[in-house]
């Protein structure tokens, strides 16, 4: 067990032994998951505001943060750093940020392997494959891989991994020239995101299936808007979830900003209680974390505000809420969010027995994310 496991265990004990009662206000702010843009942290920081006065899940780490430049003296522009330097700076990190929650927090990453590793060569960090080039060698390689990947996060208190992507790759898409996905054979991404999964089990680090329902057809990018796979997804793109929810090995799976009208005409799915909770709850049977994508990217920025997007969401049934960039324009917005969630309620929008079933997936995926590795064989 982990020293987080065990802190967390020995706090989840201690609520239930002293029958403490978390407010809806509490309740709400541990289903988002937020960015910020500081490399070190201290009690005057907007984080640590959202973390004791908001009662967040989780934070979200960045290298670079895409809408901020730095400019040389020739003019050139670059990325603004974010919150990844060096691996004793994101040790340091982690632990402050975990040292000013009550209740402990999800610290995440997208941490793919390849193109989409934020801890990489240029930080110190080991180089990482990616999920086309270990799709092409054998699920015990992947293991190896991701176990290694695994060791590395939790040396920097990283507890939570938005991997591995189980979409089916397809030519042109924009994942799958990234080398994001394993294979375009259901089977072989089953395989190989099974042993991705069990690896990270293994060292005690929560991972989450993306992109559902699938986004390997699409021949859009949600950053930049909505896109409509309709007339290019194929069921076979749920077979991955199917199969790993059957082994018992998904623990978190991440929805997509996609349209997909033979399920849902009106929203994409991440705001859709048809795909949701009608597919992946009741069809697929997942009763693990759901999660949403980033809310500011494209897809959902340009067609909601974020208030009523949260509300949306919650509604179709999801459980956390990613929103990464944001709160660095408006350090309010977390406040802002739960109020409005607070005030559907009033309004009869939402119950506050939907946000309870995920306060409870929550609390539940943080006392028992370092399980022992599922019964699977490479």
């Amino acid at each position: 067990m982990t020293p987080f496991s065990l802190f967390l265990n020995l706090f989840l004990i201690s609520t239930l032994t002293h029958a403490s009662t978390p407010s809806l206000h509490n309740k709400i702010g541990q289903m988002l998951i937020i960015g910020f843009d500081e490399m070190s942290i201290n009690a005057s920081s907007p984080v640590v505001r959202d973390i004791q006065e908001n009662n967040i899940g989780g934070v979200i780490l960045f290298d670079l943060n895409l809408r901020r430049a730095v400019v040389d003296e020739a003019g050139k522009e670059t990325p603004s750093p974010r919150n990844i330097a060096s691996p004793n700076q994101v040790k340091a990190l982690t632990a402050s940020l975990q040292s000013y929650a009550t209740t402990p927090l999800f610290i995440t990453i997208d941490q793919e392997g390849g193109y989409v590793a934020r801890l990489n060569k240029r930080y110190g960090f080991p180089s990482s494959k990616s999920h086309q080039y270990l799709g092409a060698q054998t699920p015990s390689q992947t293991y190896t891989e991701a176990f290694a990947q695994a060791k590395m996060l939790q040396e920097q208190g990283i507890n939570f991994n938005f991997a591995p992507v189980i979409d089916i790759a397809h030519e042109g898409n924009f994942i799958t020239k990234k080398e994001r996905c394993f294979s375009n054979e259901p089977s072989t991404v089953t395989l190989h995101a099974a042993a991705f999964i069990q690896a990270y089990r293994e060292v005690g680090i929560l991972t989450s299936a993306k992109h559902f329902p699938g986004h390997g057809s699409s021949m859009g990018d949600s950053h930049l808007g909505l896109v409509d796979v309709s007339s290019t997804w194929s069921s076979g793109e749920l077979i991955p979830y199917q199969s790993l929810q059957e082994k018992g090995l998904l623990d978190a799976v991440m929805t997509a900003h996609i349209y997909l009208k033979q399920y849902d005409a009106e929203r994409p799915a991440s705001l859709s209680p048809a795909i949701t909770t009608g597919l992946l709850r009741e069809e697929i049977g997942f009763n693990g974390l759901i999660i949403t994508d980033d809310f500011n990217m494209g897809a959902i920025k340009d067609h909601y505000t974020i208030e009523e997007a949260c509300i949306q969401t919650i509604i179709a049934g999801s459980d956390l809420i990613i929103i990464a960039h944001e709160p660095i324009e408006d350090p309010l917005i977390v406040s802002k969010i739960i109020h409005a969630i607070e005030q559907a309620i009033k309004e009869g929008r939402l119950s506050a027995s939907r946000i309870d079933a995920s306060y409870e997936r929550i609390m539940h995926a943080k006392a028992t994310f370092a399980c022992p590795p599922a019964v699977f064989e490479l």
